[in-house]
């Protein structure tokens, strides 16, 4: 996989960053701030992914945080 540089975290361990933000918020039942950030990310990934590849048909944001939605 290559790695792509997102800012602050190469795309695989922002990824990971992201699951268990997402996760701790599922735990402590924030929904305010889960869809806050939610959305947030959302339009984050979506600019990753278009200059990933504007041929794929992947949503970034689906493959790894779809279970939440």
């Amino acid at each position: 996989m290559k790695k792509l540089y997102t800012g602050n975290l190469f795309l695989p361990e922002y990824y990971t960053v992201m699951r268990i933000k997402m996760q701790d918020l599922v735990r402590e039942n924030n929904t305010k701030q889960f869809k806050n950030i939610l959305q947030v990310e959302r339009s984050h990934l979506s600019k990753i992914s278009s200059k990933v590849s504007s041929t794929s048909n992947i949503d970034p944001f689906f493959e790894f945080f779809g279970e939440f939605n």
